[in-house]
Protein backbone atom coordinates (compact mmCIF):
# COMPACT_ATOMS: atom_id res chain seq x y z
CA UNK A 1 0.00 0.00 0.00
CA UNK A 2 1.12 3.66 -0.72
CA UNK A 3 2.12 4.70 2.43
CA UNK A 4 1.29 8.66 3.06
CA UNK A 5 3.67 11.90 2.84
CA UNK A 6 4.53 14.70 4.21
CA UNK A 7 5.56 16.06 0.92
CA UNK A 8 3.49 17.39 -1.49
CA UNK A 9 1.35 15.17 -3.44
CA UNK A 10 -0.49 15.57 -6.87
CA UNK A 11 -3.94 14.26 -7.44
CA UNK A 12 -5.49 13.84 -10.50
CA UNK A 13 -9.41 13.44 -10.58
CA UNK A 14 -12.53 13.61 -12.78
CA UNK A 15 -14.89 15.50 -10.89
CA UNK A 16 -17.50 18.01 -12.08
CA UNK A 17 -20.72 20.01 -10.57
CA UNK A 18 -21.54 19.91 -6.95
CA UNK A 19 -19.78 16.93 -5.93
CA UNK A 20 -18.80 16.19 -2.44
CA UNK A 21 -14.98 16.38 -3.30
CA UNK A 22 -15.02 20.08 -3.43
CA UNK A 23 -15.20 19.86 -0.08
CA UNK A 24 -11.54 19.11 -0.11
CA UNK A 25 -10.26 20.81 -2.43
CA UNK A 26 -10.69 19.79 -5.88
CA UNK A 27 -11.62 21.65 -8.85
CA UNK A 28 -14.45 20.74 -11.48
CA UNK A 29 -12.37 20.67 -14.63
CA UNK A 30 -10.32 17.48 -13.11
CA UNK A 31 -6.99 19.09 -13.59
CA UNK A 32 -4.26 17.82 -11.31
CA UNK A 33 -4.03 19.80 -8.20
CA UNK A 34 -2.05 20.11 -5.07
CA UNK A 35 -2.47 19.00 -1.14
CA UNK A 36 -0.20 19.71 1.40
CA UNK A 37 -2.15 17.18 3.84
CA UNK A 38 0.62 14.99 5.41
CA UNK A 39 -2.57 12.66 5.79
CA UNK A 40 -3.32 12.55 1.82
CA UNK A 41 -2.49 9.85 -0.67
CA UNK A 42 -2.21 9.70 -3.84
CA UNK A 43 -5.69 9.24 -5.92
CA UNK A 44 -4.98 8.51 -9.41
CA UNK A 45 -7.58 7.45 -12.64
CA UNK A 46 -7.14 4.21 -14.95
CA UNK A 47 -9.87 4.75 -17.45
CA UNK A 48 -12.41 6.84 -14.85
CA UNK A 49 -11.27 4.74 -12.01
CA UNK A 50 -9.81 6.55 -9.10
CA UNK A 51 -8.48 4.53 -6.22
CA UNK A 52 -7.92 6.98 -3.29
CA UNK A 53 -6.24 6.56 0.06
CA UNK A 54 -6.74 6.41 2.90
CA UNK A 55 -9.97 6.08 4.93
CA UNK A 56 -9.54 10.14 5.58
CA UNK A 57 -10.87 10.18 2.20
CA UNK A 58 -13.63 7.56 2.57
CA UNK A 59 -16.64 9.48 3.44
CA UNK A 60 -15.98 11.86 0.34
CA UNK A 61 -15.43 9.55 -2.55
CA UNK A 62 -18.19 7.35 -1.35
CA UNK A 63 -20.68 10.23 -1.98
CA UNK A 64 -18.75 11.35 -4.96
CA UNK A 65 -18.62 8.13 -7.11
CA UNK A 66 -22.06 8.64 -8.87
CA UNK A 67 -21.19 12.27 -10.21
CA UNK A 68 -17.40 12.07 -10.85
CA UNK A 69 -17.06 8.48 -11.92
CA UNK A 70 -14.68 7.73 -8.79
CA UNK A 71 -14.32 4.44 -7.52
CA UNK A 72 -13.35 4.39 -3.46
CA UNK A 73 -10.63 1.78 -2.05
CA UNK A 74 -10.46 2.08 1.57
CA UNK A 75 -7.01 1.91 3.21
CA UNK A 76 -8.11 -1.21 4.62
CA UNK A 77 -8.80 -3.12 1.18
CA UNK A 78 -7.07 -0.80 -0.90
CA UNK A 79 -3.86 -3.25 -1.14
CA UNK A 80 -5.75 -5.76 -2.88
CA UNK A 81 -7.37 -3.77 -5.03
CA UNK A 82 -4.61 -2.43 -6.27
CA UNK A 83 -2.96 -5.13 -6.84
CA UNK A 84 -5.93 -6.65 -8.87
CA UNK A 85 -6.30 -3.64 -11.05
CA UNK A 86 -2.65 -2.98 -11.72
CA UNK A 87 -2.58 -7.16 -12.79
CA UNK A 88 -5.78 -6.29 -14.99
CA UNK A 89 -3.46 -3.93 -17.12
CA UNK A 90 -0.30 -6.43 -17.16
CA UNK A 91 2.17 -3.88 -15.64
CA UNK A 92 4.62 -5.98 -15.72
CA UNK A 93 4.83 -6.75 -19.49
CA UNK A 94 7.80 -5.46 -21.29
CA UNK A 95 6.23 -2.04 -22.29
CA UNK A 96 5.42 -1.55 -18.89
CA UNK A 97 9.00 -2.14 -18.36
CA UNK A 98 10.47 0.00 -21.23
CA UNK A 99 8.54 2.62 -19.62
CA UNK A 100 10.19 2.74 -16.06
CA UNK A 101 13.57 2.42 -17.68
CA UNK A 102 12.31 5.52 -20.09
CA UNK A 103 11.47 7.18 -17.08
CA UNK A 104 14.96 6.74 -15.03
CA UNK A 105 16.55 7.77 -18.31
CA UNK A 106 14.65 10.82 -19.73
CA UNK A 107 15.51 10.09 -22.86
CA UNK A 108 14.33 8.05 -25.76
CA UNK A 109 17.79 7.83 -27.15
CA UNK A 110 19.76 6.21 -24.44
CA UNK A 111 17.06 3.70 -23.82
CA UNK A 112 16.83 2.58 -27.64
CA UNK A 113 21.07 2.32 -27.01
CA UNK A 114 20.26 0.39 -23.76
CA UNK A 115 18.07 -2.00 -24.83
CA UNK A 116 19.53 -2.18 -28.78
CA UNK A 117 16.61 -1.11 -30.30
CA UNK A 118 15.98 2.13 -32.46
CA UNK A 119 14.42 5.12 -31.09
CA UNK A 120 11.63 4.90 -33.23
CA UNK A 121 10.97 1.04 -31.66
CA UNK A 122 10.99 2.85 -28.61
CA UNK A 123 8.72 5.37 -29.34
CA UNK A 124 5.71 3.05 -30.55
CA UNK A 125 6.10 0.69 -28.13
CA UNK A 126 5.80 3.68 -25.79
CA UNK A 127 2.47 4.88 -27.61
CA UNK A 128 0.75 1.56 -27.57
CA UNK A 129 1.62 1.26 -23.94
CA UNK A 130 -0.69 4.62 -23.25
CA UNK A 131 -3.00 3.88 -25.64
CA UNK A 132 -3.74 0.13 -23.78
CA UNK A 133 -3.36 2.16 -20.24
CA UNK A 134 -6.02 5.12 -21.47
CA UNK A 135 -2.86 7.10 -20.14
CA UNK A 136 -0.96 9.85 -21.46
CA UNK A 137 2.21 9.17 -19.47
CA UNK A 138 4.93 11.43 -20.85
CA UNK A 139 5.13 15.25 -21.79
CA UNK A 140 7.08 15.31 -24.34
CA UNK A 141 6.98 19.28 -24.96
CA UNK A 142 10.11 19.37 -22.24
CA UNK A 143 13.48 18.34 -22.58
CA UNK A 144 14.23 15.72 -20.80
CA UNK A 145 11.21 14.62 -21.43
CA UNK A 146 9.32 13.72 -17.81
CA UNK A 147 6.65 11.83 -17.15
CA UNK A 148 2.83 13.60 -16.31
CA UNK A 149 1.33 13.45 -12.98
CA UNK A 150 -0.41 10.10 -14.02
CA UNK A 151 2.73 8.81 -15.23
CA UNK A 152 4.67 9.69 -12.28
CA UNK A 153 2.30 7.88 -9.67
CA UNK A 154 2.15 4.54 -12.68
CA UNK A 155 6.41 4.98 -12.78
CA UNK A 156 6.70 4.62 -8.98
CA UNK A 157 3.88 1.41 -8.59
CA UNK A 158 5.90 -0.10 -11.23
CA UNK A 159 9.08 0.17 -9.65
CA UNK A 160 7.67 -0.33 -6.31
CA UNK A 161 6.51 -4.04 -7.85
CA UNK A 162 9.21 -5.10 -9.38
CA UNK A 163 11.64 -4.24 -6.54
CA UNK A 164 9.57 -6.38 -4.43
CA UNK A 165 9.48 -9.03 -7.14
CA UNK A 166 13.17 -9.17 -7.57
CA UNK A 167 13.89 -9.10 -3.84
CA UNK A 168 11.12 -12.24 -4.23
CA UNK A 169 13.41 -13.97 -6.60
CA UNK A 170 16.68 -13.48 -4.72
CA UNK A 171 14.93 -14.58 -1.51
CA UNK A 172 14.03 -18.05 -3.57
CA UNK A 173 17.36 -18.02 -5.49
CA UNK A 174 19.34 -17.67 -2.12
CA UNK A 175 17.02 -20.24 -0.50
CA UNK A 176 17.54 -22.98 -3.31
CA UNK A 177 21.31 -22.37 -3.04
CA UNK A 178 21.08 -23.02 0.64
CA UNK A 179 18.57 -26.10 -0.05
CA UNK A 180 19.74 -27.67 -2.65
CA UNK A 181 18.02 -30.56 -4.66
CA UNK A 182 18.23 -34.16 -2.96
CA UNK A 183 18.16 -37.12 -5.63
CA UNK A 184 17.52 -40.23 -3.32
CA UNK A 185 16.97 -44.00 -4.29
CA UNK A 186 15.85 -46.77 -2.47
CA UNK A 187 15.48 -50.34 -3.17
CA UNK A 188 12.15 -51.75 -3.59
CA UNK A 189 11.83 -53.79 -0.29
CA UNK A 190 11.87 -50.54 1.65
CA UNK A 191 10.30 -47.94 -0.27
CA UNK A 192 6.86 -48.14 0.39
CA UNK A 193 7.29 -47.83 4.17
CA UNK A 194 10.60 -46.01 4.51
CA UNK A 195 10.51 -43.58 1.34
CA UNK A 196 7.12 -41.56 2.51
CA UNK A 197 8.18 -40.46 5.52
CA UNK A 198 11.20 -39.49 4.87
CA UNK A 199 10.02 -36.97 1.88
CA UNK A 200 8.27 -35.70 4.64
CA UNK A 201 11.43 -34.81 6.81
CA UNK A 202 13.41 -34.01 3.73
CA UNK A 203 11.26 -31.12 2.14
CA UNK A 204 11.87 -28.63 4.60
CA UNK A 205 15.89 -28.78 3.90
CA UNK A 206 15.79 -29.22 -0.18
CA UNK A 207 14.68 -27.09 -3.22
CA UNK A 208 13.61 -30.27 -5.33
CA UNK A 209 13.39 -34.11 -4.22
CA UNK A 210 13.84 -36.87 -6.64
CA UNK A 211 13.11 -40.33 -5.72
CA UNK A 212 14.13 -43.65 -7.66
CA UNK A 213 12.67 -46.83 -6.44
CA UNK A 214 15.15 -49.72 -8.26
CA UNK A 215 17.26 -52.78 -7.54
CA UNK A 216 20.48 -52.01 -5.68
CA UNK A 217 22.10 -52.62 -8.96
CA UNK A 218 20.26 -50.09 -11.16
CA UNK A 219 20.67 -47.75 -8.25
CA UNK A 220 24.32 -47.71 -7.61
CA UNK A 221 24.71 -47.50 -11.71
CA UNK A 222 22.79 -44.28 -10.82
CA UNK A 223 25.11 -42.86 -8.19
CA UNK A 224 28.36 -43.24 -9.89
CA UNK A 225 26.60 -41.99 -12.99
CA UNK A 226 25.59 -38.78 -10.90
CA UNK A 227 21.94 -39.20 -11.93
CA UNK A 228 21.31 -39.73 -7.96
CA UNK A 229 23.30 -38.07 -4.74
CA UNK A 230 22.74 -40.93 -2.33
CA UNK A 231 21.20 -44.61 -2.70
CA UNK A 232 19.74 -47.37 0.23
CA UNK A 233 20.96 -50.17 -0.93
CA UNK A 234 20.96 -53.98 0.45
CA UNK A 235 24.43 -54.58 -1.10
CA UNK A 236 27.84 -52.83 -0.08
CA UNK A 237 28.98 -53.15 -3.28
CA UNK A 238 33.08 -53.98 -1.89
CA UNK A 239 34.35 -53.77 -5.00
CA UNK A 240 33.41 -50.53 -5.90
CA UNK A 241 35.81 -47.32 -4.69
CA UNK A 242 35.36 -43.74 -4.14
CA UNK A 243 31.82 -44.22 -2.19
CA UNK A 244 30.81 -43.57 1.26
CA UNK A 245 28.49 -46.36 2.75
CA UNK A 246 26.47 -45.60 6.10
CA UNK A 247 25.52 -48.88 7.85
CA UNK A 248 21.59 -48.04 8.34
CA UNK A 249 20.21 -51.75 10.34
CA UNK A 250 20.40 -55.43 9.84
CA UNK A 251 17.37 -57.43 9.37
CA UNK A 252 17.08 -61.66 9.77
CA UNK A 253 15.86 -63.48 7.00
CA UNK A 254 12.80 -65.84 7.55
CA UNK A 255 10.79 -68.12 4.93
CA UNK A 256 7.42 -67.13 3.26
CA UNK A 257 5.68 -70.45 2.66
CA UNK A 258 2.15 -70.92 0.94
CA UNK A 259 -0.76 -71.22 3.85
CA UNK A 260 -1.35 -75.20 3.34
CA UNK A 261 2.54 -75.98 3.42
CA UNK A 262 3.20 -73.99 6.61
CA UNK A 263 -0.14 -75.85 8.21
CA UNK A 264 0.93 -79.12 7.11
CA UNK A 265 3.99 -78.91 9.50
CA UNK A 266 4.12 -78.55 13.49
CA UNK A 267 7.24 -77.31 14.72
CA UNK A 268 10.44 -75.38 13.62
CA UNK A 269 11.47 -76.19 10.28
CA UNK A 270 15.10 -77.96 8.49
CA UNK A 271 16.59 -77.74 5.42
CA UNK A 272 15.95 -81.62 5.20
CA UNK A 273 11.97 -80.75 5.55
CA UNK A 274 12.97 -77.85 2.51
CA UNK A 275 14.64 -80.03 0.85
CA UNK A 276 11.91 -82.86 0.14
CA UNK A 277 9.09 -80.81 0.27
CA UNK A 278 7.81 -81.52 -3.27
CA UNK A 279 7.77 -77.59 -3.55
CA UNK A 280 10.81 -75.57 -5.31
CA UNK A 281 12.27 -72.66 -3.55
CA UNK A 282 11.69 -70.04 -6.18
CA UNK A 283 14.90 -68.00 -6.49
CA UNK A 284 15.24 -63.92 -6.91
CA UNK A 285 16.86 -62.83 -10.20
CA UNK A 286 20.31 -63.78 -9.82
CA UNK A 287 21.60 -60.58 -10.43
CA UNK A 288 19.60 -58.45 -7.74
CA UNK A 289 20.89 -58.14 -4.25
CA UNK A 290 18.25 -60.51 -2.88
CA UNK A 291 19.75 -62.85 -5.15
CA UNK A 292 23.04 -62.54 -4.98
CA UNK A 293 22.32 -62.37 -1.25
CA UNK A 294 20.62 -65.78 -1.10
CA UNK A 295 22.95 -67.96 -3.45
CA UNK A 296 26.06 -66.69 -1.78
CA UNK A 297 24.76 -67.97 1.70
CA UNK A 298 23.30 -71.26 0.33
CA UNK A 299 26.93 -72.22 -1.37
CA UNK A 300 28.25 -71.36 1.95
CA UNK A 301 25.92 -73.92 3.59
CA UNK A 302 26.94 -76.80 0.92
CA UNK A 303 22.68 -76.36 -0.12
CA UNK A 304 20.98 -77.83 -3.00
CA UNK A 305 17.78 -76.95 -3.47
CA UNK A 306 15.35 -77.23 -6.15
CA UNK A 307 15.34 -73.99 -8.36
CA UNK A 308 12.43 -74.46 -11.50
CA UNK A 309 11.66 -70.37 -10.88
CA UNK A 310 13.53 -67.24 -10.46
CA UNK A 311 11.96 -63.86 -10.49
CA UNK A 312 12.90 -59.75 -9.90
CA UNK A 313 9.55 -58.65 -8.63
CA UNK A 314 8.64 -58.57 -4.74
CA UNK A 315 5.25 -58.78 -6.00
CA UNK A 316 5.27 -61.84 -7.97
CA UNK A 317 7.30 -63.74 -5.98
CA UNK A 318 4.86 -63.28 -2.98
CA UNK A 319 1.76 -64.06 -5.72
CA UNK A 320 3.61 -67.23 -7.08
CA UNK A 321 3.56 -68.40 -3.24
CA UNK A 322 0.33 -67.61 -2.77
CA UNK A 323 -0.41 -69.34 -5.74
CA UNK A 324 1.22 -72.35 -4.31
CA UNK A 325 3.85 -72.93 -6.42
CA UNK A 326 6.83 -72.68 -4.22
CA UNK A 327 8.66 -70.99 -1.09
CA UNK A 328 11.56 -68.69 -0.55
CA UNK A 329 14.02 -67.25 1.42
CA UNK A 330 13.05 -63.44 2.29
CA UNK A 331 13.23 -60.62 4.22
CA UNK A 332 10.70 -59.18 6.53
CA UNK A 333 10.62 -55.76 4.90
CA UNK A 334 9.98 -57.19 1.48
CA UNK A 335 6.86 -59.10 3.34
CA UNK A 336 5.98 -55.58 4.40
CA UNK A 337 6.39 -53.80 1.49
CA UNK A 338 3.96 -56.27 -0.67
CA UNK A 339 1.43 -56.77 2.72
CA UNK A 340 -1.58 -55.80 0.51
CA UNK A 341 -1.46 -58.77 -1.92
CA UNK A 342 0.12 -60.89 0.84
CA UNK A 343 -2.98 -63.23 1.51
CA UNK A 344 -2.26 -67.29 1.21
CA UNK A 345 1.61 -66.98 2.34
CA UNK A 346 3.09 -67.55 6.14
CA UNK A 347 6.18 -66.24 7.24
CA UNK A 348 8.32 -68.75 9.62
CA UNK A 349 12.12 -68.59 11.09
CA UNK A 350 14.41 -69.59 8.95
CA UNK A 351 16.70 -72.80 10.30
CA UNK A 352 19.98 -71.97 11.48
CA UNK A 353 22.54 -70.20 10.87
CA UNK A 354 20.05 -67.48 10.42
CA UNK A 355 20.96 -65.12 7.03
CA UNK A 356 21.20 -61.34 7.55
CA UNK A 357 21.16 -58.48 5.33
CA UNK A 358 22.84 -55.27 6.23
CA UNK A 359 21.22 -51.78 4.90
CA UNK A 360 22.91 -49.30 3.60
CA UNK A 361 22.91 -45.49 2.72
CA UNK A 362 25.79 -44.82 0.03
CA UNK A 363 27.02 -41.73 -1.19
CA UNK A 364 29.63 -40.40 -3.67
CA UNK A 365 32.55 -39.20 -1.79
CA UNK A 366 32.45 -35.82 -3.04
CA UNK A 367 28.88 -35.21 -2.03
CA UNK A 368 27.73 -32.50 0.78
CA UNK A 369 28.95 -33.69 3.97
CA UNK A 370 25.73 -32.20 6.20
CA UNK A 371 23.51 -32.81 3.26
CA UNK A 372 24.81 -36.61 3.72
CA UNK A 373 24.37 -36.41 7.46
CA UNK A 374 21.22 -35.03 7.33
CA UNK A 375 19.58 -37.73 5.14
CA UNK A 376 21.35 -40.57 7.21
CA UNK A 377 19.60 -38.93 10.36
CA UNK A 378 16.14 -38.81 8.49
CA UNK A 379 16.75 -42.35 7.18
CA UNK A 380 17.46 -43.72 10.66
CA UNK A 381 14.87 -42.10 12.26
CA UNK A 382 12.21 -43.27 9.44
CA UNK A 383 13.21 -46.51 10.31
CA UNK A 384 13.27 -46.46 13.65
CA UNK A 385 9.71 -44.63 14.46
CA UNK A 386 8.22 -46.48 11.49
CA UNK A 387 9.70 -49.55 9.39
CA UNK A 388 11.00 -51.95 12.58
CA UNK A 389 8.04 -51.62 15.04
CA UNK A 390 5.86 -52.89 11.82
CA UNK A 391 8.71 -55.75 11.44
CA UNK A 392 8.55 -57.09 15.14
CA UNK A 393 5.03 -56.83 14.90
CA UNK A 394 4.95 -58.67 11.98
CA UNK A 395 7.32 -61.58 13.04
CA UNK A 396 8.35 -61.22 16.95
CA UNK A 397 10.12 -64.10 16.77
CA UNK A 398 12.42 -61.52 15.24
CA UNK A 399 12.71 -59.02 17.59
CA UNK A 400 16.32 -59.74 18.70
CA UNK A 401 17.44 -59.99 15.40
CA UNK A 402 16.67 -56.38 14.30
CA UNK A 403 19.38 -54.31 14.81
CA UNK A 404 19.48 -50.36 13.97
CA UNK A 405 23.09 -49.12 13.97
CA UNK A 406 22.78 -46.75 17.22
CA UNK A 407 27.05 -45.91 17.00
CA UNK A 408 27.54 -43.11 14.10
CA UNK A 409 31.50 -44.90 14.05
CA UNK A 410 30.33 -48.38 14.25
CA UNK A 411 27.82 -47.12 10.79
CA UNK A 412 30.74 -45.73 8.70
CA UNK A 413 32.12 -48.57 6.67
CA UNK A 414 35.51 -47.91 5.71
CA UNK A 415 36.72 -49.15 2.29
CA UNK A 416 39.22 -52.00 3.85
CA UNK A 417 36.40 -53.50 5.52
CA UNK A 418 33.84 -54.46 2.52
Amino acid sequence: MIKPSSQIIEISVKGGGNSPENRIGFPKDGSTVRTGREDALFIFDFRNTCYAYPEYFGAAFRNARNNAKLGFVSARDGDGAMRKHLTRTELFDADAMLFVLLCESQSFSKTAATIGQTQSSVSRRIDAFERKLGLTLLNRSVRPIAPTAEGRVLFHEIKRHADALEETVGRIRLRNALNPMIRLGCVESLSLDLVPKLIEKLLPVTSRLLQITATSNTLVNHLLEHKLDMIVSSDLFPGIQGINRRLLFREPSLLLLPEAMAKAKTGPWTWADLQFCGKPCIYYYHESGGGRLNETYLSSQFLSLPNKIEVDSNTMMVTLIADNLGWTITRPSTILQTRAIAKGVTAVPMPEPVLCRDLVLITDKSEDKSLTETCYQAVRSVLRDEVLPRLIAMAPWLKDGIRLYEDPNESKISPNSV
